[in-house]
Parts: structure tokens; C-alpha cells; sequence
């Protein structure tokens, strides 16, 4: 039993303790993974899930941190021109017993969650090489074959 039985216990304590044990709290969310290795859809969407079980007698906390992310995608073939994508990307979550307390039923909340945003910005850039310059190195190779022949 989750109380102490030297301590006068109601019915409506004993029901609530009845009630939230194997109950938890779960956020399911969908966040952006990044796979450079794709050439057309580098940005993927996946789903997570985080979770807490309650407990009736203690307060815990959930820390989901995010972070903005810019990626900044080089597609056109012939012309630099790198297309900017904002988005936000789960960096971490962690559950946060540090804090736990015991819970006075009348004020104080079994389980709070928090969303965390960094100041700082995750930048991704993807270009490749473009057509000019791949005919330039290939000029630059004949003319090189070329002096070297004659």
C-alpha cells in the first residue's frame, strides 16, 4: 500500500491511490529527422513518444527539450541558390525525479510537463557541385592532357 498505516486514511485517498497506479501520462509528437544520405527528401518526419508513470503520493516532472533547426538545401544544378527550411528538432527529454516530492493532494500537481527551447540554432547545409564547375575541372583536365602531350 502506498500510504503509511499509522496515518488516518479517507476513502477518497485510498480510491485516488487505486485509481492512478499503472497510469502514466505519454506525449506523442512527430519531430524531423535529417538523412543526407536521401537526395530528394533529406528531411523525414518520425513519430515519438515520451512517457511518465504517475504516482499518487510523489510529484515528477517531464522535460521535453527542442531546439530550431535551419536547413539550407543547394538543389538548382547550374545556379547557387540555397533554400532555407525552419523547422524544430527534439534535442532530448528526460524525466526529473530531482524535484519529486511528497504531494499535498490540495495544492500540488502529480506530474507537470515542460517544453524547453534553446537560444541556439542547429544549422544543416547541403550543396553540391554545379555544372559550371564541373565543366571548368573538365576543361581544366583536357587542357592539362593536351600541354602534356605536346
Amino acid at each position: 500500500m502506498l500510504c503509511d498505516p499509522t496515518v488516518s486514511v479517507s476513502e477518497d485517498d485510498l480510491t485516488m491511490e487505486e485509481y492512478f497506479i499503472d497510469k502514466g501520462i505519454f506525449v506523442n509528437y512527430t519531430d524531423n529527422n535529417f538523412d543526407f544520405d536521401d537526395y530528394y527528401n533529406p528531411i523525414q518526419a518520425s513519430s515519438y513518444m515520451d512517457s511518465m508513470w504517475l504516482d499518487p503520493n510523489t510529484s515528477k516532472y517531464l522535460n521535453i527539450f527542442i531546439k530550431k533547426t535551419d536547413y539550407y538545401d543547394d538543389f538548382n544544378p547550374f545556379f547557387s541558390d540555397p533554400q532555407l527550411t525552419e523547422t524544430f528538432e527534439r534535442d532530448y527529454s528526460n524525466i526529473d525525479f530531482s524535484k519529486a516530492v511528497m504531494v499535498n493532494r490540495s495544492s500540488a500537481a502529480m506530474a507537470e510537463i515542460f517544453f524547453w527551447s534553446s537560444n541556439t540554432i542547429q544549422q544543416y547545409k547541403r550543396s553540391y557541385q554545379k555544372i559550371d564547375k564541373v565543366l571548368g575541372s573538365l576543361a581544366g583536365v583536357f587542357n592539362l592532357l593536351f600541354f602534356s602531350v605536346f
